[in-house]
C-alpha cells in the first residue's frame, strides 16, 4: 500500500525558516506500523498528492509557488474551511472504523489483528507538524494534533511511504 505523509507547519514557521520535516526519511519509516520506505516528492507528485487528499476529504487545497531558501517551491495553502472539512471527514472514517470493530468483535472468534490494523494501523495519510514537531495518523491527528485557526496552515512537503 501506497500512503502520503503531508508536513503542515504555519506561516510563522516558513517566516523564521522551520519549515520542513523534523524527522528523516528512516525516522518516519520507523514510525509508521510495517512501513519499508519514505521517498520525499517532488513537484508534480506534491500537486497530485494534494489532490489525491482534496479528493478523499472533499476539500479544496490549493497549490502556490512561494520562495523557499531562495527557491521556488510549491506549497499547498489548506484553508481553515479546509481543516474543519478534514476533521469531518477524518471523523467520519472514525465512526466508520468503529462499526466494522463492532461487527467483527462480536463474532465467537474475532480476527484482533484485524480489529487492530482497522482502528488504529489503517492510514493512507499521515500528518508531520513541524510546530509542535510530531507524525499522526489518520486516527492520531483528531486526538492530538490538528483544529482549525485564524490562518492557514502550509504543506511545505510531502512524502510516499508504502507499507
Amino acid at each position: 500500500m501506497h500512503g502520503r505523509i503531508y508536513v503542515l507547519t504555519s506561516e510563522k514557521a516558513i517566516e523564521d525558516g522551520d519549515y520542513y520535516s523534523p524527522f528523516e526519511e528512516c525516522t518516519m519509516m520507523d514510525m509508521i506500523p510495517g512501513c519499508d520506505g519514505v521517498i520525499k516528492l517532488d513537484n508534480p507528485e506534491i500537486k497530485e498528492s494534494i489532490e489525491w487528499i482534496n479528493d478523499v476529504f472533499n476539500l479544496s487545497i490549493r497549490t502556490d509557488t512561494i520562495i523557499l531558501e531562495g527557491n521556488d517551491a510549491l506549497v499547498g495553502i489548506v484553508k481553515p474551511v479546509d481543516v474543519e472539512a478534514l476533521i469531518r471527514g477524518l471523523k467520519a472514517n472514525k465512526e466508520r472504523r468503529i462499526t466494522e470493530i463492532r461487527k467483527e468483535v462480536q463474532k465467537t472468534n474475532p480476527d484482533m489483528w484485524k480489529v487492530s490494523h482497522t482502528a488504529y494501523m489503517d492510514s493512507v495519510f499521515y500528518f508531520v507538524s513541524v510546530d509542535d514537531f510530531s507524525i499522526h495518523n489518520e486516527m492520531d491527528i483528531l486526538r492530538y494534533g490538528i483544529e482549525p485557526k485564524e490562518v492557514p496552515l502550509y504543506i511545505t512537503q510531502i512524502y510516499d511511504y508504502h507499507s
